[in-house]
C-alpha cells in the first residue's frame, strides 16, 4: 500500500472523523469523541508525509521541503480557523465549516491518490550525491 496509501486511509478517517458530530448527539461527550479521532488523525498524517517527502525529494532536500510544507500547513490551519468563526458569526452555525472541511478531506484524499504515480522525467535540482561542496571547508584544506 505504501505511504501515499496510508495518507489515503488517514485523509478518509479524518473525513469520517469530520462527521461524528452529525452522527452523535450534540452532548459533550460526542464533542470530546470527535477531539480526541480529530487529534488522533490530525497527527498521524505527520510520519507518512515526512517519508514521502523524503522519496519525492531526496534525503538532502527533504528538511526544507518538509518545513516549507509544515509552514503552509500552519498557514492553513489559521486560516481554516479564522473562517470557520467567522462562518459562525455570520451564520450562527459551524455546519457549513464542517461540510467545507469534509469536502476538502475528500479532494485531499483524491489528490493523495497521484502522488508518486508518474516516473520522473527531470533530474533533481540537487543530488542526493555527496560533492567536494558538500565537505566543511576545515577537511578541503
Amino acid at each position: 500500500m505504501g505511504f501515499a496509501g496510508a495518507l489515503l486511509v488517514l485523509w478518509i478517517a479524518w473525513l469520517l472523523t469530520i462527521a461524528l458530530p452529525y452522527a452523535l448527539s450534540s452532548s459533550y461527550l460526542s464533542l470530546a469523541v470527535f477531539i480526541v479521532f480529530y487529534g488522533l488523525d490530525w497527527v498521524a498524517t505527520v510520519p507518512p508525509t515526512a517519508r514521502l517527502t523524503t522519496e519525492l525529494f531526496g534525503v538532502r532536500n527533504a528538511g526544507v521541503i518538509y518545513g516549507w510544507i509544515f509552514a503552509s500547513h500552519q498557514l492553513g490551519a489559521a486560516t481554516a480557523a479564522f473562517m470557520a468563526g467567522l462562518l459562525r458569526t455570520w451564520l450562527g452555525s459551524y455546519q457549513v465549516s464542517f461540510i467545507s472541511a469534509g469536502l476538502l478531506c475528500l479532494c485531499a484524499s483524491g489528490m493523495v491518490i497521484r502522488i508518486g504515480r508518474k516516473p520522473r522525467l527531470q533530474q533533481p535540482l540537487v543530488s542526493d550525491v555527496p560533492s567536494a561542496m558538500d565537505v566543511p571547508l576545515a577537511e578541503s584544506i
